[in-house]
């Protein structure tokens, strides 16, 4: 599967990006997100509330001492971004109705 880190290079922002598309569905706290990453938690801790800020992500709930994280399907852009995702893969895998969308 192509994601943001094969497009746009391999880093923290992008491979916590990558996770929450994959994993749109469910919420996970920082230390969940870290060992699926291996993003480093103190970055998480920083770069997480970015993400909140500009819309792709949100504070779902709180478990015991743990806030958990989700990816803001409500958000046009966040919902953009994996539209982009989605035909960037079915474009790498040969699918010409895919190469239409992409263009428009």
């Amino acid at each position: 599967m192509t994601g943001l880190t094969d497009v746009l290079g391999d880093n923290p922002t992008n491979k916590v990006l990558d996770f929450f598309i994959i994993n749109q569905y469910w919420d996970y706290s920082l230390s969940q997100i870290s060992d699926e990453t291996g993003v480093n938690f103190k970055t998480l801790q920083e770069l997480v509330p970015k993400l909140i800020k500009k819309g792709l992500l949100l504070k779902t709930r709180r478990v015991g001492k743990a806030d958990l994280y989700g990816f803001d399907r409500d958000n046009i852009a966040a919902v953009q971004l994996d539209k982009y995702l989605f035909n960037m893969n079915l474009v790498k895998h040969g699918d010409k109705k895919a190469v239409v969308l992409a263009n428009k």
